[in-house]
């Protein structure tokens, strides 16, 4: 449908270019002048292109768009690839975590807490309360960070995991 539009499109600005050269509009040098077998100009509205040029200038146009639209794929690929390999957001952060920018540093954010950007998640923290263990949310290092006098100790439960972690990142350990 959209090739007949352009070949169709084609077919009325040869007509035009005709019709203005029998009215004598358009320059002879650039359009040749033929006489029909009369001796006298044929009449702009019986003009008429043959069947083998209205298949060539529907090629021509359908070539061109096919250029153009090779172009474009081109260029949507190109942007594509290039959106792809961007690098990564400067700052990785945990789940629920959102990177944010305080002048030129960036950390990363969770209601009042704060972390370094592309730290690895901790373990999970366990503290004893009243005898039994409790979990508190990822983020949390030590036990008086939530409440001070709430829990039994001030450090969480020594785990091989948290102790590789601290390890790690000894800037986020409670020294007493």
């Amino acid at each position: 449908m959209f090739t007949r539009s352009i070949c169709t499109a084609s077919i009325r600005m040869k007509l035009q270019i005709k019709r203005q050269a029998f009215d004598g509009k358009v320059n002879g040098s650039l359009l040749q002048r033929n006489l029909d077998e009369t001796g006298y100009w044929p009449r702009p509205n019986t003009v008429k292109i043959k069947e083998q040029d209205k298949y060539r200038y529907c090629s021509t146009a359908l070539r061109l768009l096919r250029k153009n639209m090779n172009r474009l794929m081109h260029l949507l690929i190109l942007a594509i690839g290039v959106m792809g390999t961007s690098p990564p957001h400067p700052c990785q952060c945990w789940p629920d975590w959102q990177p944010v920018k305080d002048g030129d540093q960036w950390y990363c954010k969770n209601g009042d807490q704060s972390f370094s950007c592309n730290i690895d998640i901790p373990p999970l923290c366990i503290c004893m309360e009243k005898g039994k263990p409790v979990e508190l949310p990822l983020g949390e290092t030590n036990c008086i960070h939530l409440d001070q006098y709430r829990f039994d100790n001030t450090r969480c439960e020594i785990t091989p995991e948290l102790e590789k972690w601290f390890g790690k990142y000894p800037q986020y350990r409670l020294y007493d």
